[in-house]
């Protein structure tokens, strides 16, 4: 089974969109250590920044045989210990980040399709900022530890006033190799004939700070 869990962020913008991606780039290390090392969670454990032409968010992809629930109060115990790994996290170390992400968005396409796929997004999105990359960039060496921290606070931390969570759980077969076999592209990509989506639910906090569903479809 497939589960994606999408903890969504404040609307595309130059700023939004870089702190999203230095926590990604910060986190994604820390997180496959402690569900997939450590709490052995399945054979995929990815978190990537999950972006739309108006919404994003932290993205937590897990292919796992443990009940959603389990894996869902994981993923909770691994996003609250972040706030001790960014507070810790020495200056030196920071910096190194948002060098090795400034150097990933300033990297040159490698092939004619990528430079294209990039200037057509800004036409579908009517977005048109075809210097996206050195614009954002720029906005990105200005980012601050404490404002990756305040970013976490408000909208990562399973306590946070700001905090949506988006689930999506897919099922896919086990009867040969289980849920690591070599065909599993055959149902976790979007447009995979075998793929079936179980359900999707929106959770929004609830007046005491918990959560509530707000709907699913099948």
């Amino acid at each position: 089974m497939i589960s994606e869990h999408v903890y969504t962020c404040p609307p595309r913008s130059k700023e939004s969109n870089m702190l999203l991606e230095l926590f990604v780039q910060i986190a994604r290390e820390p997180c496959f250590y402690e569900l997939r090392t450590k709490a052995q969670l399945g054979y995929i454990v990815q978190l990537t920044h999950d972006r739309h032409s108006s919404s994003q968010g932290v993205g937590i992809v897990v292919q796992s045989d443990k009940l959603v629930p389990y894996v869902q109060r994981k993923i909770k115990e691994f996003l609250r210990n972040m706030k001790s790994y960014l507070k810790e996290m020495s200056d030196e170390e920071f910096e190194r980040h948002k060098k090795a992400l400034a150097a990933l968005r300033l990297e040159k396409p490698k092939k004619m399709k990528n430079l294209t796929s990039r200037y057509w997004a800004e036409i579908s999105d009517q977005t048109y900022c075809f210097d996206r990359k050195n614009v954002e960039v720029e906005s990105l060496r200005k980012i601050t530890k404490d404002d990756v921290i305040k970013f976490y606070n408000e909208y990562i931390h399973p306590e946070a006033a700001e905090r949506r969570q988006l689930m999506a759980v897919e099922m896919m077969p086990t009867a040969e190799g289980g849920a690591g076999s070599a065909g599993a592209e055959e149902y976790i990509h979007p447009e995979a004939a075998k793929r079936r989506k179980l359900m999707a639910v929106e959770m929004l906090p609830t007046a005491e700070g918990g959560a509530e569903s707000a709907g699913a479809e099948d």
